[in-house]
């Protein structure tokens, strides 16, 4: 690149970084080594003071490139097949440190964001860009925390970073819905599905652990499906997100209503009131359970038949079917291309545009 004008130069450095998170992108959510090893590249990072693109997409496109490079680290140290093999302790002495350095990207971030000249014309765009990597910021800490989950835990240790998550791509939505239709696309296709998707399944394998004070969390995935559903419209690959988290929160709230009617059968705990949408029926654990063992979310053993009071006990469970995630075909990219059936019908075509 010494002979090319610096805009071409700079050209050329853009399209390798972001070659870069396709590649690390496809690695987190399938859960293999990257092709492009950090300890190949020597390409340089963009310059603050690059004319290639405005200062506010600056800021991002080289907070994406530190990300990208930490997911790596994610996979090789927590949750490739060497990884799998260490104990608890070593993996928690590694996503402690894997914390601290998201910390410190996102601390560097600030600090970039700060640094640069403030573009009126892109405000509202450079608060949804913030906003994207802070759904991505806290979905690689969920990605993180979720690896240290042992028989010994009643909930995923990741499950306040799961949540953080989820609600701030429901508030960015809210908040931001009125910007134009091209930075909606870019979210979609460099957050959402780019993103882990751990935040999601955390939040939905708890709702199944502790289906009697699930209401807020399940509320939570409601609120998150219904976003994912205004923004399908910007592609295939979003109507499929939307159909995957839509079948797992109908699943979670069919699982709910089977327990309440488990527990209340036998006069544990009262049958709900509230009246259920046409879909619902009358669930059974059993069928249920069978269904989540299939897609590779079956609840923990020793939750199946409990009351309403097992679910806080300190009883150990076996948690590692949460690994299986990045396995084969139970990878959570998988979920995306398979054809996800479910009881009923569910109009999963894109949203009229308005």
């Amino acid at each position: 690149m010494q002979s090319d004008t610096d805009y071409a130069r700079q050209t050329k450095i853009s399209l390798f970084w972001m070659v870069y998170w396709f590649d690390t992108s496809f690695s987190v959510r399938l859960g293999h080594a990257p092709i492009i090893r950090d300890y190949d590249i020597t390409v340089p990072r963009l310059s603050y003071c690059s004319s290639i693109m405005p200062s506010a997409f600056l800021v991002a496109f080289n907070y994406s490139t530190t990300l990208s490079s930490l997911q790596c680290k994610v996979v090789e140290q927590l949750y490739s097949p060497l990884a799998l093999r260490q104990s608890v302790e070593e993996r928690r002495k590694r996503a402690s440190r894997l914390v601290v350095a998201l910390g410190e990207a996102w601390d560097e971030r600030d600090r970039a964001a700060a640094s640069v000249a403030e573009e009126l014309e892109y405000g509202g765009i450079q608060l949804l860009f913030k906003e994207s990597d802070a759904v991505m910021h806290h979905s690689t800490i969920a990605l993180v925390q979720h690896a240290t989950m042992s028989a010994a835990n009643a909930d995923s240790p990741a499950l306040a970073s799961a949540r953080r998550a989820l609600r701030l791509n429901v508030d960015a939505w809210k908040t931001h819905k009125h910007l134009p239709d091209f930075i909606w696309s870019g979210h979609c296709h460099w957050t959402l599905l780019k993103a882990p998707i751990t935040p999601f399944t955390v939040t939905f394998c708890h709702i199944i652990a502790h289906p009697f004070t699930a209401d807020t969390d399940l509320s939570l995935l409601a609120e998150f499906v219904a976003t994912l559903k205004d923004l399908r419209r910007f592609s295939d690959g979003m109507v499929k997100l939307y159909r995957l988290c839509d079948v797992f929160c109908k699943v979670a709230t069919l699982y709910i209503q089977a327990k309440v009617n488990e527990a209340g059968q036998r006069g544990e705990l009262q049958y709900r009131d509230t009246p259920l949408p046409n879909w619902i029926g009358q669930p059974a654990v059993n069928d249920i359970d069978g269904y989540l063992s299939t897609i590779g979310f079956a609840p923990p053993p020793g939750s199946l038949n409990g009351g309403p009071g097992i679910f806080g006990s300190n009883e150990d469970f076996d948690a590692s079917f949460l690994n299986d995630w990045y396995e084969g075909n139970n990878s959570l990219m998988g979920f995306l291309e398979q054809d996800l059936t479910f009881p009923g019908e569910f109009d999963y075509g894109y949203m009229p545009v308005p």
